[in-house]
């Protein structure tokens, strides 16, 4: 690992670490129907995180049952 990328990754800990907590909370891996909206919202999440990462494209795909995110750069 370059020294410009582990700086960089220390410099953005915190950062990373909220990022990854607040989609972790979402109640988003579940068979029950009544988190069908949270499962959307992480969907959209991981959507809008891949475009700020720099992905050129990302959507948020129904499948019928569990939402699929794909992102292509």
């Amino acid at each position: 690992m370059s020294q410009v990328w582990k700086e960089y990754q220390e410099q953005n800990q915190e950062r990373f670490l909220k990022e990854m907590m607040d989609l972790l909370r979402i109640p988003s891996i579940s068979a029950k129907s009544e988190h069908k909206e949270d499962m959307i919202r992480c969907a959209e999440a991981v959507k809008a995180s891949l475009l700020a990462s720099g992905c050129d494209k990302a959507e948020v795909m129904d499948t019928g049952g569990h939402p699929v995110v794909y992102g292509e750069k």
